[in-house]
């Protein structure tokens, strides 16, 4: 890809698998990324016409083998061939005026020969591993003005022609070798801890001996030691301002000021710091308990190496400064209580009859019990105003004197205990899954049941997962519990009529009908006995499976309707006949005065065995005895008559 003018070689065709390209003779410019990633690619073509080779120009041309970059060119871009992973091989024109970082990157160059002596290179544009030749210019005297020609600094001197200052001490390589004599390639000549530039420029020693003034101390040992690296009595050996160091040790050892005694003006010099008293010479309260070391040593005698010197609790500072205790007594007032402990309790750690053995606010708790322990106020005996004392919360309710509402539920410990009855230490006394707060004084429901309502849901199915009323057992008034709907009836226990049939839940579940479905409802006659299955099972209390409740022989419907019969009984009329007998025999059976008589013979020789009779109808039967006489009972309905 060109661009109009065909100058600018902008993309090679990404995926084209060729391993030779020639770049046409027009081009001027390698854009970035031109030839990214192209990996087929083992050698390519610039032709003398292309004068730049951009940014990432050939990155990633793991395949590409060796490069020819002519004299026309005169730039190569960062990262150009990085990561060009074959590159062996590689001319670069003398044109060339700048190389860019990390440009010949993860190659497998060796060496690489820089003919331009005016070509700018990045610090990192080749591998370490690299040989990077210069050769420079033969007609240029000396590239770098640093008096040297460029071939003796090559050959001769080793130090790069291209740089003033090949060793970066701040003399140039020319007044290194022809005036100080010093190593141009090394930045300490005598490797006395000064650079060749600090030891002729600021401290007029000598760059080529390791110790100019011969004292047995080295020139940079003295510098740091702040002493006199040009004469031999003054050195790191002595000590200068007479406080039992020496200046090497206090400058090299201890960091201490050699030319000052107490370095950190705390009244000890710091030779008796160090190895008399054991302190910190840099620090003037070496425990950092607010005393000096001196006044520690020399006016309190307490330990300058210990904050707490009699381990009371109180550091000795405080007890100097603040308290106006002892601080080589654990107990200053000798009450038995420690400072410590007195001053945590609030009470005189310098009087005896003020300790924390009392009860000052009279909640049951020792003074020493609610700083130390509990950490309530021995002031005031309800430390969190919850209208518990803090002796009783501890001792009785183990509730938390520091917090009024121990369980965090929204109601105080005093309320849990002594108006709801609820548990202060747990936030959902009844573990229905709202905390008693919510359901005091948000749901009104009872915080010590599960099931406020009693309808077989917990409050917190009823209000988080139902939506029912957890105060009523019957959301919906359908005669229906919410739990019986839910668990039992797989109804809705928000809606009265669950499958929209015109008949509430209750009315379904009493007739035995599907609450759920609109096709199976109490308006049909499922036994077809002339009733409705509602009216047999709200009005008359029959089985709307069976046509004939009581079993005497009349349909539910003829009793009701008909008959005007009570069809949950069979003996109306209680005379000892069924309704069926009674009807089929044209007597009442709402009157226990009418009723069929029947009568049966003891010998019966002819037909019929039984008749039907009614009350003061005369029955005749022929009984006949041959040869002997016969005795015989006559009944009634199964009962024997005179």
């Amino acid at each position: 890809l060109l661009d109009k003018n065909k100058t600018r070689f902008i993309q090679f065709p990404a995926g084209k698998s060729v391993t030779h390209y020639t770049i046409p003779g027009s081009i001027t410019s390698i854009e970035g990324y031109a030839f990214f990633d192209s990996t087929s690619l083992t050698s390519v073509t610039i032709p003398r016409s292309v004068i730049s080779i951009s940014d990432w120009a050939f990155y990633g041309c793991s395949s590409l083998t060796s490069v020819t970059i002519s004299d026309s060119v005169t730039s190569i871009g960062d990262w150009a061939f990085y990561g060009c992973s074959s590159l062996a091989s590689v001319t670069i024109g003398n044109s060339v005026t700048s190389i860019g970082g990390y440009a010949f990157v993860d190659t497998k160059l060796t060496e690489v020969t820089i003919t331009n002596p005016y070509c700018v290179i990045a610090d990192d544009a080749f591998d370490p591993s690299v040989t990077v030749i210069l050769k420079t210019d033969k007609l240029l005297f000396d590239t770098d003005e640093d008096g040297l020609n460029g071939g003796n600094e090559i050959n001769k001197h080793k130090t790069n022609p291209l740089v003033v200052d090949t060793d970066w001490d701040g003399l140039n390589d020319g007044d290194e070798i022809n005036l100080y004599k010093t190593n141009p390639l090394v930045v300490d000549t005598d490797e006395d801890g000064l650079s060749d530039w600090d030891e002729i420029s600021r401290h007029k020693t000598n760059p080529l001996l390791f110790d100019s003034d011969k004292d047995g101390f080295s020139d940079g040992v003295e510098v740091d030691a702040g002493t006199d690296p040009t004469s031999n009595t003054s050195n790191p050996g002595v000590d200068t301002d007479a406080d039992g160091l020496t200046d090497i040790e206090e400058t090299v050892k201890y960091k201490t000021n050699p030319n000052v005694a107490d370095t950190d003006g705390d009244g000890l010099n710091d030779g008796d710091e160090i190895n008399l008293y054991k302190t910190n010479p840099l620090v003037a309260d070496t425990d950092g308990d607010g005393l000096s070391d001196w006044d520690e040593i020399n006016k309190h005698k307490t330990d300058p190496l210990v904050d707490d010197t009699d381990e009371d609790g109180l550091s000795d500072g405080d007890e100097i400064n603040k308290h106006n205790t002892d601080p080589l007594l654990f107990d200053s007032d000798n009450d038995g209580f420690s400072d410590g402990v007195e001053v945590d309790a609030g009470t005189d750690s310098t009087s005896s009859t003020s300790n924390p053995g009392v009860d000052t606010d009279a909640d049951g708790l020792t003074d020493i019990k609610e700083t130390v322990e509990h950490n309530t106020n021995p002031n005031a005996a309800d430390t969190d105003g919850d209208g518990l004392n803090d002796g009783d919360e501890i001792n009785k309710h183990n509730t938390n004197p520091n917090a009024a509402d121990t369980d965090e539920d929204g109601l105080s410990d005093w309320d849990e205990i002594n108006k709801h009855n609820t548990d202060p230490l747990v936030a959902d006394t009844d573990k229905d899954g709202l905390n008693d707060g919510d359901e005091i004084n948000k749901h009104k429901t009872d915080p010590n049941v599960a099931d406020t309502d009693g309808d077989g849901l917990s409050d917190w199915d009823e209000i988080n997962k139902h939506k029912t009323d957890p105060l009523v057992d019957d959301t919906d008034e359908d005669g229906l519990s919410d739990g019986d709907e839910i668990n039992k009836h797989n109804t809705d226990p928000l809606l009265f009529d669950s499958d929209n049939d015109g008949f509430s839940d209750g009315v379904e579940v009493d007739a035995g009908t599907d609450s759920t479905s609109s096709t199976s409802n109490p308006g049909v006659d499922t036994d077809a006995d002339g009733l409705t299955d509602i009216k047999e099972t709200v009005e008359h209390k029959t089985d709307p499976l069976v046509a004939d409740t009581d079993g005497d022989g009349l349909d539910d419907g003829d009793e009701i309707n008909k008959h005007k019969t009570d069809p949950l009984v069979a003996d109306t009329d209680e005379d000892e006949s069924t309704d069926g007998d009674e009807v089929a025999a044209g007597t009442d059976p709402n009157d226990a005065k009418d009723f069929p008589i029947i009568v049966v013979a003891p010998v019966i020789i002819v037909s019929p065995d039984s008749v039907f009779s009614k009350y003061g109808d005369i029955v005749m039967f022929k009984v006949e005895a041959r040869g002997v006489p016969v005795a015989y009972q006559w009944f009634k309905n199964g009962k024997p008559i005179d």
